[in-house]
């Protein structure tokens, strides 16, 4: 969907525009002014699983007809009667409004009169599962994997190197030196015989 985001920084503002499917970004560092990014592919995956998730979630939380979907009225939606949440709720029906259409494709044409809502959406989802949502998780997975693998390399880097700074400590303890004085008086305890 396309949208503007304006970002000011003290005397500098800058402003980025999506335009259909592709989205723009914007840094904002903790110090110094706002400047253009590269939005992350896992994040911008992300926001499309998330998307659409929210999207199934209000159609089946408000039971809409993804065939035609404002033919009732929902109060909960409606940004005529919460004009303080405006831009929050186009935003949802949005999302509504793209999910139906993508549902209704599913479908096809040749939709029975009368057939409920929910089985609609279940029949939709039914067909859109193993050709569309399932291959398109499978890709933001595959996205994700370069970044969370890299990761899971740091960490092991990180771990070899505090076993490695803890190596001539662990090799003294090993050598029998005392870990701990032991106060006069004390009498030593012997460990459990067999």
């Amino acid at each position: 969907r396309p949208g503007r985001v304006v970002a000011r920084g003290g005397a500098t503002e800058r402003a980025v525009t999506s335009r259909g499917s592709e989205l723009g970004a914007l840094e904002l560092p903790a110090a110094g002014p706002p400047r253009d990014a590269t939005p992350w592919p896992e994040l911008v995956d992300r926001w499309t699983l998330w998307d659409e998730w929210q999207a199934d979630r209000l159609l089946d939380r408000y039971d809409i007809d993804p065939v035609a979907p404002w033919t009732r009225d929902i109060p909960a939606l409606s940004p005529e009667r919460h004009p303080s949440w405006a831009a929050t709720l186009l935003a949802r029906r949005h999302r509504v409004e793209a999910r139906a259409g993508e549902l209704a494709e599913a479908l096809g044409p040749d939709v029975p009169a009368g057939t409920e809502a929910a089985r609609l959406r279940a029949r939709a989802r039914d067909v859109l599962g193993p050709r569309v949502d399932l291959p398109r998780q499978q890709w933001a997975l595959m996205l994700q994997r370069p970044g969370r693998v890299e990761r899971w390399r740091a960490w092991e880097r990180m771990r070899a190197e505090r076993r490695e700074a803890m190596r001539p400590q662990l090799a003294s303890l090993r050598g029998g030196e005392s870990t701990a004085a032991t106060p006069e008086g004390t009498p030593a305890l012997a460990p459990p015989g067999p």
